[in-house]
């Protein structure tokens, strides 16, 4: 759970570090001037929205550092759960694409050794298309 206080101290952090005002701070990302003043106040507790537009602005202010005081500010180069799972998910992009590679060629690809001639080759079931939006497309064979 967020300790509103301290999120509140660590975004005064932050204003004093960019030397600039509750107000500039709410124009530079895109919130009502009235937003940073209740969350400084203790009336309001940040929402998801407000922190994701403070990380995106501003790419010295670590995710985990800002909620929970984890890390240090500005960023260190030190891995953070974010940095790893952003490491994780760019070779799992890498892999992917070199996947697709050696499939679109085939004639580099070595023959599979467990057929043992043409009337034992494998049927497909069904293909999957991932696409980077996060939408998929599936067909199934109609030939069962």
């Amino acid at each position: 759970m967020l300790n509103n206080q301290n999120f509140i101290d660590r975004l005064k952090k932050v204003l004093d570090f960019y030397s600039i005002s509750a107000a500039n701070f709410a124009e530079t990302i895109d919130v009502p001037r009235s937003s940073i003043s209740h969350i400084l106040s203790g009336r309001n507790k940040p929402s998801l929205e407000f922190v994701l537009k403070i990380i995106e602005t501003y790419q010295d202010i670590d995710l985990y550092w800002l909620l929970k005081g984890i890390g240090s500010f500005p960023k260190s180069n030190a891995p953070t759960p974010t940095s790893a799972l952003t490491t994780l998910e760019t070779s799992k992009q890498n892999l992917a694409k070199k996947s697709f590679a050696t499939q679109q060629e085939p004639e580099k690809q070595q023959p599979s050794t467990h057929l043992k001639n043409s009337t034992q080759r494998k049927k497909i079931q069904k293909v999957l298309f991932f696409y980077t939006d996060g939408t998929f497309d599936e067909y199934e064979n109609s030939e069962f």
